[in-house]
């Protein structure tokens, strides 16, 4: 046998030993956390973990099983057509949704289909869109207001 096998076979065993005591020791990676705001909109009081991919221009959250994404946008269509396209651009299909698209006042638009939900908020040609899949999106789409 080659002098060097042993020492490999050593090093290879404490390698493989300390993968698992160090993952033991080591705390429980976590995302942080942050306000599920974005521009004027916002659901108050509502602090969740931010998602994989999360960036400042389009915030992503993880919320108790239901994923918040953010995005704006720039149109002057009416809602009826540009959010049923909004809706089916985060959703990644290829038949625009047949929900009606339903005015909350404010400028405050939503849409439901294909088990998920994205709210809309047009301001002067500014859009901005919170899209909520999961169990629990009615719950959290109710709570979203318009903030100054």
């Amino acid at each position: 046998m080659h002098k060097k096998v042993p020492t490999i076979m050593a090093l290879a065993a404490v390698y493989f030993a300390g993968v698992p005591v160090a993952n033991a020791l080591l705390p429980d990676p976590h995302n942080p956390t942050s306000a599920v705001a974005f521009h004027n909109l916002e659901i108050p009081g509502l602090e969740c973990e931010q998602g994989l991919g999360y960036l400042k221009d389009t915030p992503i959250w993880e919320c108790d099983g239901v994923t918040i994404e953010a995005k704006s946008g720039k149109t002057y269509n009416e809602p009826n057509e540009y959010l049923p396209r909004q809706h089916r651009a985060f959703n990644y299909t290829s038949p625009l949704p047949q929900a009606v698209v339903v005015d909350r006042g404010q400028g405050l638009y939503h849409i439901e289909d294909f088990g998920n939900i994205t709210v809309a908020l047009d301001r002067d040609g500014d859009k901005y869109f919170f899209h909520l899949d999961g169990p629990d999106a009615a719950q959290y789409a109710e709570r979203i207001e318009v903030h100054a």
